[in-house]
């Protein structure tokens, strides 16, 4: 029996945020010569691409459209002749930019039953998505954002005074 030890790498995986892009670097290094092969980036258990490493053992990838949230990116080099694959992990938080949401209705007061239709302004960078409206705790539907307002249509609200709100996905 013949077994070969493959040479030692460390995979260290940076990330430079741009906006709402993040550039993904994976550098490679071995314990001697120079690692080649692919590295696979991933977000959590979602795979975002395979690169090849480039002459300085070195991989990049960039990632777009990253909305408010918490991400674990990681990137894993694979094992390629004659070098042991390895990996490395970074969290990285996108924080969102501060917006004002205001809702209006189109009739105030209104008869138990008609139609009432609820315009949300959101203003603040350049809102995208949804908003849902609520009277009192209870969501009654969502609007799509289009040039900063979403509207909901709604003819169910019983009589009595109903505290509305709309909430920016």
């Amino acid at each position: 029996t013949h077994t070969v030890i493959g040479t030692n790498t460390t995979t260290a995986l940076t990330v430079a945020p741009v906006g709402a892009t993040a550039t993904l670097t994976a550098q490679v290094t071995a314990v001697s010569g120079t690692a080649s092969g692919l590295v696979e980036f991933f977000n959590g258990a979602t795979s975002l691409g395979t690169v090849a490493l480039n002459g300085a053992a070195s991989a990049t990838l960039t990632t777009s459209a990253l909305v408010a949230s918490l991400y674990t990116f990681k990137a894993i080099y694979e094992t390629t002749t004659p070098f042991n694959g390895s990996m490395d992990t970074e969290i990285y938080t996108v924080v969102g930019t501060t917006t004002s949401t205001v809702v209006t209705s189109s009739i105030n007061p209104a008869s138990a039953g008609a139609a009432v239709t609820f315009t949300a302004v959101v203003t603040g960078s350049t809102p995208t998505g949804t908003v849902t409206f609520y009277a009192g705790v209870a969501a009654l539907g969502t609007g799509t954002l289009a040039s900063g307002s979403a509207t909901f249509t709604t003819s169910g609200l019983g009589a009595g005074a109903h505290i509305m709100k709309a909430t920016y996905n």
